[in-house]
């Protein structure tokens, strides 16, 4: 059957004539994630024409919890004041002022009893704190996925989002001008100025976008480390963990596992639990598989009542999820032509350091403002040279992005690979040095923190100007 394009499979004010210099530029979003949404939000509020195509049949994510960091939030302010008015409805900053460190393993008093696990560590007797920092710093917010994507969704415009749309393949005339088109798996077009693919980990995208070249960039890897994740009432980690501890952000390490905590709301805690695995994912084509906790609870043992206790909040049959990233096999590049790859999609990182959703939102303000430039090219063609045409001006704002983006982000895919070894007393400079762990992390984190957004922005125009003249035909 002949692939068909409806009326609405055009992003709104596609102008196909580029001679015209209309001014009306359109961007197509594959994935309709938390990145991809934002996104969107940043370009409606610069004049662009968006589209987001969502393979699923709603919004999906998952009721884990997530934090965004100050950088991130500033990211968003100057995206759209609509995504930050979303954060802000739903998200809560850290209560305490400082993130604990916890030796989850050992029990600092020898009378303590490993009969506790089912109660846990309520006035944190048993646990040495190794060490603090500063929550100012990366200054988190946290709130759950589903609450936040819903609230930042539901102010978009009724005609943006379509589900049911899994693209297959895509075609790009660069450097001939002419739309991008979309093909998707139900025989349905579309077309677009531009894409863009947010479409995380497992990305149809970047499959395409690098597969020719790097063929091995194509899948992401097994980081053998698993993951199992819950939210519990506030009250519940209050029972394990004590007042203090529940209300704050923790971290209980040790060899071979780590569980990270840290209040969502006003009257929930989040739990993240990641565990070492030596054996191969059993199922590369699910990254989320049913579990036991039994088996989690058999796996820690030897724990502490505190980290023990934790576990005993998991459901009888918690999933868990493989960590998968993009360290072993990195994308060459996040752009070719009009189409880019962003978020997860382009640098894919375990979650060890909670900044992947941030870089994403990151990728998404240095996007908004190159295609910003974009439209003021379109709207003084006649004072430019010939060849920074709309497709020139895009290719050249999607080559900027590349260029800003790629180092910070692939640093990030590095780091959060090694922080979870951190934690787990598995990384070799470190092991179980308090004082390196904290060392490690805190050089770390202060890159993730100490970030300049507005000379971001500023390299940002410098280099989408630099490239406005070139001549992309050869790439």
């Amino acid at each position: 059957m002949k692939a068909h394009t409806e009326d609405w499979n055009a992003p709104r004010g596609y102008c196909a004539d580029e001679e015209s210099h209309d001014p009306k530029t359109s961007v197509a979003i594959v994935g309709g994630g938390v990145v991809g949404v934002i996104l969107a939000h940043g370009l409606l509020q610069r004049g662009i024409h968006v589209a987001i195509y969502e393979r699923a049949a709603n919004f999906h994510e998952t009721g884990a919890g997530f934090a965004f960091t100050a950088v991130a939030r500033d990211c968003m302010t100057k995206l759209s004041p609509k995504v930050i008015e979303a954060m802000n409805r739903v998200g809560i900053p850290n209560k305490r002022p400082f993130d604990n460190y916890w030796d989850g393993y050992h029990v600092k008093n020898k009378e303590d009893s490993f009969s506790t696990s089912d109660v846990g560590d309520p006035e944190g007797n048993s646990c040495e704190l190794l060490f603090t920092r500063p929550n100012h710093q990366l200054d988190f917010w946290g709130c759950l996925r589903t609450h936040f994507l819903n609230e930042v969704a539901s102010s978009l415009p009724a005609d943006v989002i379509h589900f049911k749309k899994e693209l297959t393949h895509y075609i790009d005339p660069s450097p001939s001008p002419g739309p991008v088109t979309l093909y998707f798996a139900d025989g349905t077009t579309a077309i677009a100025d531009a894409l863009i693919g947010c479409d995380g980990l497992r990305s149809h995208v970047r499959a395409q976008l690098v597969g020719d070249v790097a063929p091995q960039a194509v899948k992401p890897s097994y980081t053998h480390k698993r993951c199992y994740r819950t939210v519990v009432p506030l009250s519940s980690g209050e029972a394990v963990l004590g007042s203090y501890k529940a209300n704050n952000q923790c971290m209980h390490v040790g060899p071979g596992a780590h569980v990270l905590t840290y209040p969502v709301g006003n009257s929930l805690m989040n739990i993240v639990l990641f565990i070492s695995d030596p054996q191969d994912w059993p199922d590369y084509s699910r990254m989320v598989l049913p579990g036991r906790r039994e088996d989690l609870l058999s796996a820690l043992q030897e724990w502490g009542p505190a980290t023990r206790g934790l576990v005993a909040l998991f459901s009888p049959e918690p999933s868990v999820w493989g960590i998968f990233d993009m360290f072993d096999n990195p994308a060459p590049f996040y752009a070719n032509g009009r189409v880019c790859i962003a978020g997860d999609a382009a640098h894919g990182s375990a979650p060890h350091h909670g900044a992947g959703a941030g870089f994403g939102i990151e990728d998404a303000l240095v996007i908004a403002i190159g295609m910003e430039e974009v439209l003021k090219t379109i709207k003084i063609t006649d004072k430019i040279m010939r060849n920074s045409s709309k497709t020139n001006a895009i290719t050249a704002a999607f080559h900027a992005f590349n260029h800003i983006r790629y180092k910070r982000t692939q640093w990030l895919v590095r780091s959060s690979r090694e922080a979870g070894d951190i934690y787990q007393w598995q990384y070799e400079k470190s092991g179980n040095s308090v004082e390196e762990m904290r060392q490690e992390l805190n050089d770390r984190f202060k890159i993730i923190w100490d970030f300049d957004v507005e000379r971001m922005l500023e390299k940002t125009k410098e280099k989408y100007n630099e490239l406005l003249g070139n001549d992309f035909s050869g790439i």
